[in-house]
């Protein structure tokens, strides 16, 4: 479960089709290392900031790391991110 104020890292980029699908170019949703936040329960606010785009729990596992208690469930991760 996605809930309000829940954190995660994500993982690598994250790019989906342009809304135009004509004329548009893909779009760069989610950016590694950044940390994105849930202002809707089942959402994940993304570089658009919409607040809207739902996830369900395995695609969020394939594509983020939940943050837990302001730390990191993955080192590696957290480490790339202070750099």
């Amino acid at each position: 479960m996605i809930d309000v104020g829940d954190h995660f890292v994500c993982i690598k980029d994250l790019i989906f089709p342009s809304r135009d699908r004509i004329n548009g170019t893909p779009e760069i949703v989610y950016l590694a290392n950044f940390i994105y936040v849930c202002d809707i329960n089942g959402c994940i606010t993304n570089e658009t900031s919409n607040k809207y785009h739902s996830w369900e729990v395995e695609e969020v596992d394939m594509h983020f790391k939940r943050i837990v208690k302001g730390k990191l469930t993955d080192k590696k991760i957290y480490e790339r991110i202070r750099r």
